[in-house]
């Protein structure tokens, strides 16, 4: 069984993590980055095709930063695909609103009433380890600091054991932050993309690249 990850998400529309800093800390000896997903997301939410705002952002994945974001209605679609996984609510700071006279009075009117959607951020419930052999090929480097394992291992080798249990919606335990924390099972990859087109997805590569 292979898996896709998720790369992107096509734009229109943007949304930034206002708080990347507090989020995403650093170890500042090995400068490996990870999640403090104590710390709530910040977002906000822009587009510049405001003719189509609601077709682009409303039901639709967004990517920001690091992490995959939508409202109540993609998260419960997305659900219907993916099975189960963790979600929490994000404080959308700004909707729409960097500019509000440059907006149609619709926007205007619905920033100014407070009627911003709940939008959620949403990650995997499901691990997957890498592969014995290229853990054992490639030893992890603990760093004195943070204490935590980094595999070196070339990302054009099968990263995931084919006798590893098969997840619709899982994330690579042992790297993160390079676009393995969300990794769909081939078998979803085409019902997915049908239903969210703008999901850039890239299948793991099965066989070593020598070059």
């Amino acid at each position: 069984m292979n898996y896709y990850r998720l790369r992107d998400i096509r734009t229109p529309p943007f949304a930034y993590v206002v708080n990347r800093d507090e989020a995403i800390a650093h170890c500042p000896l090995c400068m490996m980055p990870f999640q403090d997903l104590r710390c709530p997301l910040q977002v906000e939410i822009f587009t510049t095709d405001l003719a189509n705002w609601r077709q682009n952002i409303l039901g639709r994945p967004l990517m920001a930063e690091h992490w995959l974001i939508g409202d109540a209605q993609f998260r419960d679609q997305f659900a219907t695909l993916v099975g189960e996984f963790e979600s929490e609510p994000v404080n959308v700071v700004s909707w729409l609103s960097r500019s509000p006279l440059a907006f149609p009075k619709e926007l205007r009117n619905l920033h100014q009433a407070g009627e911003i959607p709940t939008f959620y951020r949403m990650w995997p419930k499901h691990a997957l380890e890498l592969d014995n052999q290229l853990l054992s090929d490639f030893p992890p480097v603990t760093c004195q600091e943070c204490k935590r394992s980094m595999a070196d291992v070339p990302f054009d080798f099968q990263l995931v054991p084919e006798s590893e249990p098969v997840h619709q919606f899982a994330y690579l335990k042992d790297i993160h932050f390079e676009g393995y924390d969300y990794l769909f099972s081939e078998e979803i990859v085409a019902p997915l993309q049908e239903r969210f087109p703008g999901l850039l997805l890239e299948q793991l590569s099965s066989q070593p690249n020598l070059f």
